[in-house]
C-alpha cells in the first residue's frame, strides 16, 4: 500500500526534498518550503560550514519507517546516534562506521525522476559524498504469498522497469534489466547464505516504477510476473540511472510488508515497521561480518598499449553484457571506461561457443598467513596485489570445450574438473594465455588461494570456526564431487573455497614458510620440485583439511578424484 500521508509532524518529508531530521534520537521536522533547504532552516546543533566528507557507502531510504529503523539499528551497534552533515540543500546523516566502512544516510522523495525524488537524490549524495556504492533500502511488494512471507527480503540481481499506461492502470514492462553490482551481490547473497540466522532472503529481478499502488487489480497484475520476478518496488530506476551517470556501484534491498492488494488489508503500519527492522538488521548485520569494501572493483594501473580481446565484460554500471571483439583497435584500458577494470566486477571469459569462464575481481591488501598449527616461524605479513580469480574451480564442460577431453572420475559438466595433473592445469593455463592478448592466465599462488578464501576473515572457515555439511562438501558427505554452485559463496563470491576438490596452486611444495616471498607471488624456487601445493580440502576428506590456511602437496605429474583447479588472471605488466 502506498505510504499515508502524515497523521502527525512525526510523519513528515517535504515534497521537494523529502527532508527529515533526527536530533537528540527524535524525529523532527522542517517546515515545508518550495526553496531548498538553507543552513538557517537547520537545527542549530548542526554547523552548516562542516568541510563535506567522504562516505564509503551511502544508504536511501524514502519513509519515516525505513529512515528510523536504518538509525535504530546502526546506533544500537555503534554506540551512537547519527550526526547531521548540512550540504548544499541536503541534509545527510553521518551513521558512523563499521569494519572500517563509513556509512552516510540520505532520505528520498517517493518516485525515481520527480524533483526531490531516487535519482535526483543519489546524483545530489553522490556529489556530496563520493561515495563508492549506495543501497537504496527499504519496503517492498511482495508477489507470491506462498513461496515468501511478510518481513523477508529481497535482494536485486536485476532490475526491471515497468509503467503504468496512461488510460488505465495496465502494467507495461520495459526491455531495460540493469544489472545491479556483482560484487554487492555476492557480498550480501554471502552473508546471506552465511552467517545471517534472520528471515529468508531472495535475490533475483525486482519490478521498479514510479509508484506502488493500493489497487486490487494492480496486484493481480504483479502476480502473472512472479515467475521472473520476487518482488515490487518503486524509485529504483533513479538509484540505478544515478549511479550509472556517476559510475558508483549500487544495489536495491527491500523487505515485503505487503502483497500490494486486499490480501493484507490490516496492521499495514505494523507490517512496515517490520519489514523495514528486518532489512535494516540484515544490512547492519552483513556490515559487522566483513569490510563492505569493493573487493572486485579496483583499479589495476596499467600503461602499456594492449589489444582488445574477446572478453565479455559484465559492467557494475550497466544493464547486461558488453562484448569486445575487435583485435584491430590497439589501446590503453584507462582510454576506454568500458575497459577500466574499476568499472568491472566480474568478467566472463569467452572459451568457444556459449561456453564462458567467470572471473571475479579481488581487491589487493594484507594478511597474516601461517601454517596449520600456527608454528610461530611460519607466521608471516603477505602484501597481495590486485588480480582476478576464477568465481568457482574449472568445470567439465570449461575444461572439455578448451582441451577437448575428459578425464573426470564423476562425470557432469557443472561439476568441477578432477583426475588432473598440475600439468595439465599449467596447459589449461596457457591455452586461454594463448587466446587472450591482454591478460596472462596462470594458478594462484598459495599466498593469493589463502587470501581470497579467507576473505577478510581469520578463522578457521570463512564461515567461522566451524563447518557444516551445509556450507561445503567433505567427509563423504556427497560420496562424490558436487556442482560447483550448490553450496554458498564467500563474501568474495567464491565458491568451494573449503571442499569438493582441492586445488592445485602454482608453487613449488615446501615444508614451511621461511623464506617465502612476501609480496603475494608464487614460490617458484627451492623446494621439492616435483611437488606442487594443494590449497581447499575435498569431498573425501574431514573440516580439518578443508580449513583456510591447510596446505598439502602432490607429485606434479599425478593425478586423483579429488583434485582440480581454479586460475588467476593478471595484466602482462603484472605477470611473474
Amino acid at each position: 500500500m502506498p505510504d499515508e500521508q502524515p497523521k502527525s509532524n512525526q510523519e513528515f518529508s517535504g515534497p521537494a526534498y523529502g527532508v527529515a531530521g533526527y536530533v537528540a534520537g527524535d524525529l523532527h521536522v522542517y517546515p515545508p518550503s518550495p526553496l531548498p533547504l538553507q543552513a538557517q532552516d537547520l537545527p542549530k546543533e548542526v554547523d552548516s560550514k562542516r568541510v563535506s566528507p567522504k562516505a564509503d557507502v551511502l544508504l536511501i531510504t524514502v519513509n519515516p519507517h525505513e529512515t528510523r529503523a536504518v538509525l535504530d539499528a546502526f546506533a544500537e551497534v555503534t554506540g551512537q546516534q547519527a550526526q547531521h552533515i548540512p550540504i548544499a540543500d541536503r541534509l545527510y546523516r553521518d551513521l558512523g562506521t563499521i569494519n572500517g566502512i563509513h556509512v552516510f544516510h540520505a532520505l528520498s522523495g517517493t518516485g525515481s525522476g520527480s524533483p526531490g525524488a531516487m535519482q535526483q537524490t543519489v546524483q545530489k549524495g553522490i556529489l556530496a559524498l563520493n561515495p563508492d556504492a549506495v543501497i537504496s533500502i527499504g519496503m517492498a511488494f511482495g508477489i507470491n504469498g506462498q513461496k515468501r512471507q511478510i518481513g523477508d527480503i529481497l535482494l536485486s540481481k536485476q532490475l526491471r522497469l515497468y509503467e503504468l499506461e496512461r488510460a488505465g492502470r495496465d502494467i507495461v514492462l520495459q526491455e531495460d534489466k540493469p544489472h545491479a553490482s556483482t560484487w554487492l551481490i555476492n557480498f550480501f547473497e554471502g552473508i546471506a547464505q552465511t552467517s545471517w540466522q534472520g528471515v529468508a532472503v531472495h535475490s533475483g529481478v525486482l519490478l521498479t516504477g514510479e509508484q506502488l499502488l493500493d489497487d486490487l487489480d494492480y496486484h493481480n497484475q504483479l502476480l502473472q510476473f512472479g515467475s521472473e520476478s520476487i518482488g515490487v518496488e518503486s524509485g529504483g530506476a533513479g538509484l540505478y540511472s544515478a549511479c550509472q551517470d556517476s559510475k558508483v556501484d549500487w544495489i536495491v534491498i527491500k523487505a515485503i510488508y505487503d502483497w500490494g492488494g486486499e490480501q493484507i488489508n490490516q496492521n499495514t503500519d505494523a507490517c512496515k515497521i517490520e519489514a523495514s527492522q528486518k532489512v535494516a538488521e540484515f544490512v547492519v548485520h552483513a556490515m559487522q561480518q566483513a569490510p563492505l569494501t569493493q573487493h572486485h572493483s579496483s583499479t589495476i594501473e596499467d600503461n602499456r598499449t594492449l589489444v582488445q580481446v574477446d572478453f565479455a565484460i559484465q559492467s557494475s554500471n550497466s544493464s547486461g553484457y558488453v562484448a569486445y571483439n575487435s583485435t584491430s583497435k590497439s589501446i590503453k584500458p584507462s582510454e576506454d571506461p568500458a575497459l577500466t577494470l574499476c568499472d568491472t566486477d566480474s568478467k566472463f571469459v569467452n572459451l568457444g561457443g556459449e561456453v564462458s569462464l567467470e572471473m571475479v575481481y579481488i581487491r589487493g591488501g594484507s594478511f597474516l598467513m601461517s601454517s596449520p598449527g600456527g608454528e610461530s616461524e611460519d607466521l608471516h605479513k603477505v602484501e597481495i596485489s590486485d588480480f582476478w580469480i576464477g568465481k568457482y574451480p574449472v568445470t567439465q564442460a570449461q575444461y572439455r570445450n578448451l582441451v577437448g577431453d575428459k578425464p573426470s572420475e564423476f562425470q557432469g559438466d557443472n561439476l568441477p574438473v578432477e583426475n588432473v595433473s598440475w600439468d595439465d592445469a599449467i596447459n589449461f593455463c596457457e591455452k586461454i594465455s594463448e587466446q587472450k592478448d591482454w591478460y596472462l592466465f596462470r594458478l594462484p599462488s598459495e599466498a593469493e588461494w589463502e587470501y581470497a578464501c579467507r576473505a577478510g576473515t581469520t578463522t578457521d572457515f570463512f564461515f567461522g570456526s566451524q563447518l557444516s555439511e551445509e556450507q561445503a562438501n567433505f567427509s563423504y558427505s556427497k560420496q562424490q564431487t558436487s556442482p560447483v554452485d550448490f553450496y554458498p559463496s564467500n563474501s568474495y563470491g567464491l565458491h568451494d573455497m573449503h571442499g569438493n576438490i582441492r586445488e592445485w596452486c602454482q608453487d613449488i611444495w615446501h615444508e614451511n614458510y621461511i623464506g617465502a616471498p612476501s609480496d603475494g607471488r608464487p614460490w617458484i624456487t627451492g623446494g621439492e620440485r616435483y611437488k606442487r601445493v594443494l590449497r581447499g580440502g575435498g569431498w573425501p576428506y574431514s573440516a580439518w583439511s578443508c580449513r583456510s590456511n591447510y596446505r598439502s602437496s602432490y607429485p606434479s605429474t599425478d593425478r586423483a578424484d579429488s583434485i582440480g583447479f581454479r586460475v588467476v588472471g593478471i595484466p602482462f605488466s603484472a605477470q611473474v
